[in-house]
């Protein structure tokens, strides 16, 4: 769009005072309040309403608090491998941001060895909790209702909740979560990190989902033996990846490692 050039304009007489109150009145405002681009930023010993700021003048005043689920929260890292066909990969996932709320979780998933070319792939995934917002039934990602059962059935926590349901497909919703030892979910892996351009790696894949579980009653397994970093007990987190083009049940198996760091940082 080209730049208009705007006529000089000659203040009147009549306008001249009302420009002069205005001055008054700016000269007039607190030395406590920081002027900053016109706007007026109030100190930490007022009061800030959250619907009196505008978000595209100060959203660094704005906050998304993070909601935790046990293991499930910001700074928490699993680690373990994941198995196609004959094959294991070093994997490691880093869960970034958690809102039980809005029943959403973020992170970055790293594999190893998965391709020549690019020894080690980051990518960040969002994930739907299943719960007050989401069913287990997928909907999307050219995943049938057939797909959905088939792959939720794998997981031992989905048939304890189903055994009273003749272990047949459910779609309620998990409505309270302090009352469940298990936390299901989709992960969605979006772009590669730190290059987010990158969209398609030969080799490897991430157009399908994961279908995952946290099994909080899970017996200890046999994963410290291949990876002495794995904890064998604790919090376990098992997975399926699914395309209908890929492999199926490209399995997961991570456990939950020892946080060394707090969980108290956010998204901005």
């Amino acid at each position: 769009m080209p730049i208009q050039h705007s006529t000089e304009l000659t203040l009147t007489k009549s306008l001249q005072p009302k420009l002069s109150q205005n001055s008054k009145r700016l000269k007039r405002r607190s030395s406590s309040e920081l002027i900053t681009n016109d706007v007026a930023v109030p100190t930490k010993q007022q009061k800030i309403s959250h619907e009196s700021i505008d978000p595209f003048i100060d959203i660094t005043r704005l906050r998304i608090p993070s909601t935790p689920l046990g293991c499930l929260s910001p700074g928490a890292s699993f680690k373990g491998i994941q198995r196609s066909g004959w094959q294991s990969y070093h994997v490691k996932v880093d869960i970034q941001d958690v809102s039980i709320t809005n029943s959403q979780a973020s992170g970055y998933l790293t594999i190893d060895g998965l391709t020549r070319n690019q020894p080690t792939i980051t990518t960040f995934f969002t994930a739907e909790i299943i719960g007050n917002k989401y069913g287990f039934r997928t909907s999307k990602y050219d995943a049938t209702a057939s797909d959905d059962l088939r792959h939720w059935s794998k997981f031992e926590a989905f048939k304890r909740i189903t055994k009273k349901d003749d272990n047949k497909m459910t779609y309620d919703l998990l409505k309270d979560f302090t009352h469940t030892r298990a936390i299901f979910m989709r992960w969605k892996e979006h772009f590669c990190v730190p290059d987010s351009s990158i969209k398609d790696i030969p080799g490897a894949s991430f157009d399908g989902f994961y279908y995952v579980c946290i099994d909080l009653d899970c017996p200890p397994t046999s994963l410290s033996n291949c990876h002495p970093s794995v904890p064998s007990s604790g919090p376990h987190l098992s997975g399926y990846y699914f395309h209908p083009h890929s492999e199926p049940f490209q399995e997961l198996n991570l456990r939950e490692l020892p946080k060394t760091t707090s969980d108290t940082f956010e998204f901005r």
